[in-house]
């Protein structure tokens, strides 16, 4: 009975759930212009398509590994034949094919932008975040690799699977998100991309032949590789790319119409036919600049002697997007400007750690006697003051945004003692109640929804800020990983050297994995304000993304006073909840934003004591007080 409990909830339960949020979202918040860019035959042979790889892959779970796809009753036997021959998860892309599909079919704009990536997100959360290590602790490591997978870090020969792999698994991908960026991209508010300098650069037919090179390029490269290192690095910056440029389109949209081809010319016919395959709204940066550096460098690795020949032949391609009126020069420089920093991405993650290790071990505190101050409260204070001051500007109400932050700080300060509370934790503070204590006062505000979707925008900055002083405090600490992408903690007052047995071991960086996620929620969401979306579809947008977010981020948190319940840390059922939350939410209105006005100084008074009131509770305590809540250590 538990088993078809648990199988109907996936299913049928949360099929229909999904269903329904799409037909609503549909009602409320789908531009007519993003809607499914292809004929509904298509979509349902994608989604019939996803059906079949979703019954094979349970097939195989019962005939090779006497199994279902459930994690409370798993498979016997890790299982490598079949469906899982071909993919590592052919249930959870079945479901996303199916999802794509019958939005497709079905005409929804909602169900296609809003519901299937949530749902990817969802997948790719759950596996990272629970089943990948779930599956090794069980059967370790697999030795038989699916058909598609990422080249693994090693210098053997790259075989026919690793090539095909690069195509499938990367530049499918980037076409996909390219395309799905320019669509929900043709309908927003953007600028042109085009300056008063751009008309003195010449149209020069010919170069169309130099422009064009570029796809030939890039889709030989995984053919000119050697090794499966080479590949996998070539991923790895593909993917970089594909995750952060197309975030940057979303975020700033920004439309370059091709110059007019010039008649007469042999070359015209080719300029106007490889124009229909073109994207004005997808062109700053240009990812034609950009995958040809990233072809270029992934080639000169593999074949060192023609170095030259690769950069002439990617400076060549970059310059010819201006003499073929295809891009502004704005768009090449921020191109190159982008294929640089991608490039470095790897340098500068360890940049990023160095620095986050750094602050790890800063911590300093004045003891006054009576009074003792601490430099960690500093980061939440500034981001107190940040957050007001977002609130006020976007709400221009700042007295009531005060308010409401007041009962953040309170209710972090309650859920923290009672929920996890511990006599050596002391005065910690924890987020959800954070979330809980915002709940609570938002109602007494003026205008409610308004202040609920302005701080929904101004959270992802308090939470950067407050993680910055978990870093130097110690909490919200990773567990061990690699000497690689591992930081250490020394100092003495930090709380993992005094809670547990984790000093000076590289641990995960998980207070820098959650700046980095609330830096992408936040221009997301900045985004949907900027765009007009209803309050309630901004303020459930954000608890859905913190919530897949924290689901990850807890994976890898070493915290050892995180309570389990049924195989789960208790705070991704709490992420998990925040997700269903913030999907209903969603459908509630659709009251747009107002527009934002001025600062006022009231404003940014109110912040600044405000970010003082913050200080005081977060980074000032009384060493010789024996009470409760009077020491932060």
């Amino acid at each position: 009975m538990s088993k078809f409990a648990y199988g109907a909830l996936f299913a049928v339960v949360l099929p229909a759930a999904l269903a329904a949020w799409a037909m609503r979202l549909d009602r409320l918040v789908s531009p007519a212009e993003a809607g499914a860019p292809l004929p509904p035959v298509i979509g349902w042979a994608i989604a019939i398509g996803g059906a079949l790889l979703m019954l094979a892959g349970t097939a195989a779970l019962r005939r090779y590994g006497n199994g279902w796809p459930m994690s409370p009753y798993p498979p016997a036997r890790r299982v490598s034949r079949g469906a899982y021959a071909v993919v590592s998860h052919p249930i959870y892309l079945g479901a996303v094919l199916v999802a794509a599909g019958v939005s497709v079919a079905m005409r929804s704009a909602a169900g296609l932008w809003i519901v299937t990536p949530v749902l990817i997100l969802s997948c790719v959360a759950f596996v990272v975040g629970y089943e990948r290590d779930a599956t090794i602790e069980r059967f370790g490591r697999p030795v038989e690799q699916p058909l598609l997978r990422f080249p693994a870090a090693d210098d053997a020969h790259a075989v026919v699977a690793d090539r095909l792999s690069i195509y499938l698994l990367v530049l499918l991908p980037w076409l996909i998100g390219f395309y799905s960026a320019n669509a929900i991209n043709a309908g927003a508010a953007a600028r042109s991309g085009w300056s008063g300098i751009d008309t003195f650069v010449p149209i020069v037919p010919w170069t169309e032949l130099i422009y064009i090179l570029d796809y030939p390029l890039v889709l030989a490269v995984p053919l000119l590789l050697r090794t499966r290192r080479q590949l996998r690095d070539f991923a790895i910056d593909g993917w970089v790319a594909i995750v952060s440029v197309t975030i940057f389109y979303l975020a700033v949209p920004i439309v370059v119409v091709p110059r007019e081809a010039p008649a007469g010319s042999i070359f015209t016919t080719l300029m106007i036919w490889e124009r229909r395959f073109d994207t004005p709204a997808t062109a700053f940066p240009a990812f034609h600049v950009i995958w040809a550096a990233i072809a270029a460098v992934a080639c000169s690795r593999a074949l060192p002697r023609l170095r030259i020949f690769w950069w002439t032949l990617a400076s060549a391609i970059s310059v010819s997007c201006l003499t073929t009126g295809m891009h502004a020069i704005d768009d090449v420089l921020a191109g190159i400007v982008a294929s640089a920093l991608i490039l470095s991405s790897r340098r500068m993650a360890r940049l990023l750690l160095d620095g986050a290790e750094r602050l790890a071990n800063s911590w300093r505190e004045w003891d006054l006697g009576f009074v003792r101050l601490m430099s960690h409260g500093l980061y939440a204070a500034l981001g107190s003051f940040l957050g007001i001051l977002i609130v006020s500007i976007l709400t221009g109400e700042p007295a009531a945004a005060v308010l409401v932050g007041v009962s953040i700080i309170v209710g972090a300060g309650l859920w923290a003692q009672f929920i996890e509370g511990s006599p050596q934790l002391l005065r910690p503070f924890g987020y959800f109640g954070g979330v809980i204590g915002c709940c609570v006062a938002i109602p007494f505000t003026p205008h409610p929804w308004l202040m609920l979707a302005a701080y929904a925008v101004a959270a992802p900055v308090i939470q950067a800020c407050g993680r910055c002083r978990c870093l130097v405090q110690g909490c919200c600490h990773g567990r061990p990983t690699s000497e690689a992408i591992g930081i250490r903690y020394r100092h003495p007052r930090s709380r993992v050297t005094r809670l547990s047995q984790l000093a000076s071991q590289p641990l995960h960086a998980t207070q820098l994995y959650s700046i980095a996620w609330n830096a992408i929620v936040l221009i997301l969401l900045l985004r949907l304000w900027l765009s007009g979306a209803p309050l309630t579809f901004i303020a459930g947008s954000y608890l859905i993304l913190e919530g897949l977010g924290r689901f990850v981020e807890e994976h890898f948190r070493g915290e050892p006073q995180t309570k389990i319940v049924a195989g789960l840390r208790w705070y991704k059922w709490l992420s998990i909840g925040s997700v269903i939350v913030g999907a209903i939410l969603t459908t509630l209105g659709n009251t747009p934003p107002p527009p934002i006005s001025g600062m006022d100084p009231l404003a940014f008074l109110l912040a600044a004591g405000f970010g003082v009131l913050t200080y005081l509770a977060y980074g000032v305590d009384f060493p010789r007080l024996n009470v409760r809540f009077a020491r932060l250590v």
